[in-house]
């Protein structure tokens, strides 16, 4: 009776009769020896230049008897399907190329990551494979395992693998990524929830690392999520990281969700302005960001002023609403001014009610007083006084009312005695409500 292999192995099964005297050959039980050996020790290095069977030959060595099966790059130029017997068998693969290896046979395939050991098996109908376990994966533990892929292509990258949009890692802006990971788990719900968060700059981050070499990794925000046919495209935007993944490498994908965005808080208590300084007319207590010299400063005790471009426009007290017009550098010219009321030179006390020019002008020759006659009750108004020194100058100027009671300045009284010869003061004169007299210098 003829000799038979069996069916997984290949080993011969002795006929009767079959190699009579032939024990210690390699056709007879020695060469059984010799193919179990291979089968529990041996070590095969396949040198891969395409795609590839792996041997089965009756009662010799073969492929498929190895335990382990190492394979090479040779001039590969694409990822290569490596077919096997449809009957059980398993293998410790040692894939030393940088593309995945797809294990085919004829019903059912699977994947042995590039660069990586992975156990794979098959009961005759199934392929399986199941990269394993090195010290890189301990980077991530809870990561979801894939194989990188250089097409920078907006298309399905195929079960188990992901690419990005850009062959630089750091200029990418999408990530287009299977919904099977590489143990073959769909986990598509969870890719799609990575821009569920509620806040409104980013979804999260994902990185992505070699599981090679630990110092290859890209970190990311999330910004946006698309679901597509086999894959979900990610928007990215680049936070940091370093090196380029290598075609074919394995990877490990981890994802940090952002946050939800808070509850509204309760509305805090009202703001005061208590302590602001007092300020000056040049650098109010209370400005603007963009115009420093412009806003409110406090004149004195119940006086606060109103100051712009750094200059008094408007005098507030207690009942009091002065405005100090004109502001700024000012000349008076008698023949095209005809609104004001030209004094000329003055030695002797004067007196204005609200009939006369609300701009008067004098030239202070002596010290006098001037006097505003007080006006009907509840009745107001208002003049502004230019008055220039004379040749001599220090030229004292008395403001009152119509009982002689000298006006309540706001903010501080020239020192007339200090005024240099022709030096023009403007005061701006205005009775209250109240029939109360002010008087406010108006800055130069």
């Amino acid at each position: 009776m003829a000799s038979t292999a069996t069916t997984r192995g290949k080993y011969r099964k002795q006929g009767l009769g079959d190699n009579l005297n032939a024990w210690g050959l390699s056709s007879g039980l020695n060469g059984n020896y010799d193919v179990l050996d291979e089968a529990v020790h041996g070590v095969q290095t396949i040198a891969l230049t395409g795609n590839y069977t792996l041997t089965s030959t009756n009662y010799t060595t073969n492929d498929i008897r190895n335990r382990v099966l190492r394979f090479t790059d040779s001039s590969l130029s694409a990822a290569p399907t490596i077919t096997i017997p449809a009957t059980e068998n398993w293998w410790i693969v040692n894939n030393a190329t940088t593309y995945a290896l797809t294990f085919d046979n004829g019903a059912n395939t699977a994947a042995a990551t590039a660069s990586r050991e992975s156990l794979v098996w098959t009961d005759g109908t199934t392929v399986y494979s199941l990269a394993l376990f090195e010290s890189a994966d301990q980077t991530f533990p809870g990561g979801l395992s894939y194989t990188y892929s250089s097409t920078t292509t907006d298309a399905d990258p195929g079960a188990g693998v992901l690419r990005l949009d850009n062959a630089t890692p750091g200029s990418a802006t999408g990530l287009y990524i299977s919904d099977t990971e590489g143990n073959a788990v769909d986990v598509s719900a969870y890719l799609l929830t990575w821009d569920d968060s509620t806040s409104t700059t980013t979804g999260g981050q994902v990185i992505i690392r070699s599981t090679a070499d630990a110092s290859i990794f890209h970190i990311y925000d999330v910004t946006a999520i698309t679901d597509n046919t086999g894959y979900v495209d990610a928007t990215l935007s680049w936070i940091a990281g370093s090196g380029s993944f290598v075609n074919g490498s394995a990877v490990v994908v981890a994802f940090q969700r952002q946050g939800d965005k808070g509850d509204t808080g309760a509305t805090g208590a009202a703001g005061t302005i208590s302590d602001a300084g007092d300020g000056t007319v040049g650098a109010p207590g209370i400005a603007f960001a963009a115009d420093t010299d412009t806003g409110f400063y406090r004149i004195g005790s119940g006086s606060i002023g109103v100051a712009v471009n750094g200059s008094l426009a408007l005098t507030i007290g207690s009942g009091s609403i002065i405005p100090a017009l004109p502001i700024g550098t000012a000349t008076f010219n008698e023949a095209t001014e005809a609104k004001f009321l030209a004094a000329g030179s003055v030695t002797t006390d004067r007196s204005y009610d609200e009939t006369d020019e609300r701009d008067i002008s004098l030239t202070a020759g002596a010290d006098i007083n001037i006097d505003f006659e007080t006006p009907n009750a509840g009745m107001t108004y208002a003049h502004v006084l230019w008055i220039t020194q004379d040749g001599t100058g220090g030229r004292t100027i008395t403001i009152r009312d119509g009982s002689n009671t000298e006006a309540t300045w706001l903010g501080t009284e020239p020192t007339w005695s200090a005024l240099a010869a022709s030096a023009l003061t403007i005061v701006s004169v205005f009775y209250a409500p109240s029939g109360t007299l002010y008087a406010a210098e108006v800055t130069q």
